[in-house]
C-alpha cells in the first residue's frame, strides 16, 4: 500500500511510517453489505433478488453508484422495501458475519489481521511484563 500510494497518489511517506500502518478503504460501506448475500435475504425477506447483485470479488472494487443501484433493484420488491442507507444501512452492517465479508473484501481481511496480530502481541508483551 505504502508503494502505491507514493506511485499512484504523489504520496510523501512520513519517516518511519510502515506498510503494516497503510490502508486501503471500500469506497463505500455497501461493499461490505453484499459480500454478504444471506444476511441481505435475511433481512429484506420475500421479494429479496440477490441476482441483481455484483458477483464480482474484490466488492471494495465495486463504485458506489454500482452498489448503490444494484442494492436498489435487489431490494426494491421487499417487504422491508428499497435499501436506504440511513434506515437500512446502520443495522445491516452490525449483522454482517466477518468471515464472509473478509473473504470477499482484501482489504478488510487485510486490516483485521493486521489489527488482530498487533492486538495479539500487545497482549502477549503486556503479560509478560513484571
Amino acid at each position: 500500500p505504502r508503494q502505491h500510494l507514493m506511485i499512484h497518489d504523489g504520496w510523501k511517506c512520513p519517516v518511519g511510517v510502515e506498510d503494516d500502518q497503510c490502508h486501503f478503504m471500500a469506497q463505500t460501506m455497501e461493499a461490505w453489505l453484499v459480500a454478504d448475500r444471506d444476511i441481505l435475504a435475511h433481512f429484506y425477506g420475500q421479494g429479496f433478488n440477490a441476482s441483481l447483485l455484483p458477483r464480482n470479488r474484490p466488492v471494495e472494487q465495486r463504485s458506489k453508484d454500482t452498489l448503490a443501484n444494484a442494492l436498489a433493484r435487489a431490494t426494491r420488491q421487499t417487504t422491508a422495501g428499497e435499501y436506504h442507507k440511513i434506515r437500512h444501512g446502520t443495522r445491516l452492517i452490525g449483522l454482517l458475519r466477518p468471515a464472509i465479508v473478509r473473504d470477499a473484501a482484501p482489504f478488510c481481511d487485510r486490516l483485521f489481521s493486521i489489527l488482530t496480530r498487533t492486538i495479539n502481541a500487545t497482549t502477549t508483551s503486556d503479560c509478560e511484563r513484571p
